[in-house]
């Protein structure tokens, strides 16, 4: 009985580690089958969003592929609809409207490209020409596709380049006027037009107030009023490439108003376009930014102009200067100061025959002219100058501040910022039989070599001068105490506190227009248009340096000019080097003398010192038989009728005869003369044109005498090398009875006659 008890007891344990080992596989296949139950569900689920995707991404693609058919289907239709006949014709145009008989149209009403067109209907259409019919008109006009436009606005984007009619408003007034597209409809224009019409104005314009031309020639600059066809035809030729001037306001800018270069202000910028005031003029404009109505887009069209066409001298041709090249240092952000330029100092007698815009690049400066590839600005280029010591410089003003800085003997008008000025091109002539190197025989700093490729003859004699030479009974006030000087220690950078520039400015208030010009005189050394007032230059009793703004006539010549031996005008006097405008070029003096009788009647060199003149000739109540100031006599009163009043007492106003200022200098004064006949410098073999690009300006130095200013020439223009440099005499033709000059400078526009 125990060994059956022991074998059960047995029999259970072994029992119970065998249930055991069944329930671990019961449970491992329990969760085999859980796990794979799952993972097919899963698969199952995943298939079937596969298969929702796959079918509804088959039916977006026959949805796709039925839409395609369908589109095809109308255009089929539409290609097989189209069936010119007499009445009804496609144009050659980019639109794909349709003229047909009856349309209301927009059409050129005028002979004049300048004038707004008209609402007309067709009464025919012909292959390039439609018969319409005006309103206003009694008999019906046959013209052409191109001045046809339609009456409504085109649905698709009109490209630059497309001839168009957009809608111009002024004083609630306006119509649709002829012009051609600039840029196109996007986002940062707001959505709207740039156009360019063809009275040379350019607009903003909303897609709805722009119809389209019907046809356009290939050249569509061809289709635009001569007027402003040059500037059409530049633009679509060069685009997508466009020069425009970069403005922000408050911007001062030299702008072209009725002919003249005025000093205008940026007041709105608006994408391409600039809205530009004058001042004094009391006008405002919008301008496009690329209009050669900006100085320097002017000077740049200038340039290539003179490049392509004008400047291709027959008797030279341009070299390149070589100058060395010197170590340059990497920019290191540092604080400027005079050891920034030490390492090269600039030693004035070392280049008495260097050419002055070079100087600095063999002083180690560097200028380089870079193009910008924004696309707002691209085409145009940049001058930059590289100082030794790596600080790169933007503009005449920051090396002005650099020179300051370091305490330089540098002069500001020894760099230039006009990309158009070559400071390296250097004039060679082809033939010189001469060979003069000298003319002034060194009593010019700079020397002057006579040119001629016909003889060896050289210029007539003259006793060279670098002054004017008074002759006897000529006395001009050389008193110092006469003189106003500054205190200036800021190179007179500061016309409100500089003495000597508000006698400039200041003096501009006697001129007709009676208002003080505040830019009046240089800029940076160069002067930008004539003072008729007078210049007064900083002077001997004056506490500024050498390196003055105000300091430029008195300087001892520069410029390297060359007289040479003209084909038919006799000497004349060329530019050997690039001159940017607004440049001294040099003084006119020979004998002063106190009247024109006491100078002779050889008046071929004369000059009239006649700034008093020219003047009060600009002055409302000048006369010219002015009466002397001791001579007041009763008959010289003027009366006034409305001085009577109404008791009729006699109460007449005084009013003397306009007094000459010369006058007051004493009895029998006249206008002083300069004659370069016999002694003389450079500035008498100036020949005249009726194109200059040379003017002369009165400047005052060493004396305030308004009876002896000095004769200067500046550059009007840019003058690039090899350019003769004329003025304008200013005869006036049919002056002298009896005598006649003619006169060969072969402009365009010449009046033929001097006298």
């Amino acid at each position: 009985m125990t060994d059956s008890s022991e074998e059960r007891i047995g029999d259970v344990d072994f029992g119970s580690d065998g249930r055991e080992e069944i329930k671990v596989k019961d449970q491992h296949k329990k969760i085999m089958s859980s796990i794979v139950t799952v993972g097919e569900s899963a698969l199952s689920r995943r298939f079937v969003d596969m298969r929702k995707e796959v079918e509804m991404s088959q039916m977006q693609l026959e949805k796709s592929v039925k839409l395609v058919e369908e589109i095809m289907r109308e255009l089929k239709g539409l290609k097989e609809d189209v069936v010119p006949d007499k009445e009804q014709l496609l144009p050659a145009t980019s639109s794909d409207h349709l003229l047909s008989v009856g349309q209301t149209v927009y059409a050129m009403s005028s002979t004049s490209l300048l004038s707004p067109w008209q609402q007309a209907t067709l009464l025919s259409v012909q292959p390039d020409q439609c018969l319409v019919q005006f309103p206003s008109l009694p008999q019906s006009v046959l013209l052409p596709l191109t001045q046809i436009a339609y009456s409504f606005p085109t649905v698709t984007a009109l490209p630059v380049g497309s001839r168009c009619i957009a809608l111009y408003k002024e004083d609630s007034e306006g119509g649709f006027y002829p012009g051609l597209v600039g840029e196109m409809a996007n986002s940062s224009n707001s959505g709207r037009y740039l156009v360019f019409y063809d009275d040379g104005y350019a607009s903003y314009v909303s897609p709805g107030d722009l119809m389209q031309v019907c046809k356009a020639s290939k050249k569509v600059w061809q289709d635009v009023d001569q007027g402003n066809r040059d500037f059409i035809k530049m633009f679509v030729t060069e685009y997508p490439v466009k020069k425009m001037v970069k403005l922000v306001v408050g911007d001062k800018i030299m702008t072209e108003l009725y002919g003249d270069w005025i000093l205008a202000e940026v007041t709105e910028v608006d994408e391409s376009l600039a809205e530009i005031t004058f001042e004094a003029q009391e006008a405002c404009e919008w301008i496009y930014r690329g209009s050669k109505r900006f100085q320097p887009i002017y000077k740049l069209l200038q340039m290539k102009t003179s490049a392509l066409n004008v400047f291709k001298p027959s008797n030279g041709h341009i070299v390149q200067q070589t100058v060395p090249v010197l170590q340059s240092k990497p920019y290191q952000l540092h604080e400027c100061s005079p050891s920034c330029l030490a390492q090269h100092p600039y030693q004035p007698s070392q280049h008495k025959t260097t050419s002055p815009l070079t100087i600095p690049l063999h002083l180690g400066w560097r200028r380089e002219v870079t193009t910008h590839w924004d696309p707002e600005v691209q085409g145009n280029w940049t001058v930059f100058y590289i100082s030794p010591c790596g600080r790169r410089l933007r503009n005449i003003k920051e090396v002005h501040s650099l020179l300051n800085l370091c305490n330089s003997n540098l002069t500001v008008d020894l760099f230039v910022f006009d990309c158009w000025v070559h400071v390296l091109d250097v004039f060679q002539a082809t033939q010189d039989l001469l060979d003069m190197p000298d003319i002034s025989h060194g009593a010019e700093r700079m020397p002057i070599p006579a040119c001629n490729p016909y003889s060896c003859s050289p210029p007539p004699y003259m006793e060279y001068s670098t002054a004017a030479d008074p002759q006897p009974g000529v006395q001009a006030n050389a008193d110092t105490g006469f003189l106003l000087g500054c205190g200036c220690t800021d190179d007179c950078q500061d016309k409100t506190s500089c003495s000597c520039w508000q006698l400039t400015i200041q003096a501009t208030s006697c001129d007709r227009e009676g208002w003080v010009n505040t830019q009046a005189g240089y800029r940076y050394r160069r002067l930008p248009d004539v003072v008729l007032t007078g210049i007064y230059e900083c002077n001997q009793t004056c506490a500024c340096r050498t390196t003055c703004l105000n300091r430029v006539v008195q300087l001892p010549l520069r410029a390297r000019l060359q007289v040479f031996k003209t084909e038919a005008k006799g000497w004349g006097v060329r530019s050997l080097v690039d001159l940017p405008q607004g440049a001294f070029v040099c003084t006119y003096v020979g004998r002063l003398y106190g009247s024109e009788q006491e100078a002779g009647f050889e008046d071929a060199y004369f000059a009239d010192l006649d700034l008093i003149e020219v003047v009060e000739r600009r002055k409302e109540g000048y006369e010219s038989d002015v009466s002397d100031i001791e001579e007041f006599r009763e008959e010289d009163l003027v009366i006034d009728d409305a001085s009577v009043d109404n008791n009729n007492r006699d109460t007449t106003e005084m009013k003397p005869q306009f007094i000459s200022t010369r006058q007051l200098f004493g009895p029998d004064q006249e206008i002083f003369i300069m004659d370069a006949m016999t002694q003389g410098n450079i500035g008498r073999y100036f020949n005249h044109s009726c194109n200059p690009n040379t003017f002369v300006q009165n400047v005052f130095v060493s004396r305030h005498d308004l009876r002896f200013p000095t004769l200067a020439f500046f550059t009007m223009k840019y003058v690039p090398a090899g350019t003769e440099l004329c003025w304008d005499y200013s005869y006036k033709v049919g002056a002298l009875p009896g005598k006649q000059i003619d006169c060969h400078c072969g402009e365009e526009n010449c009046r033929k006659r001097l006298l």
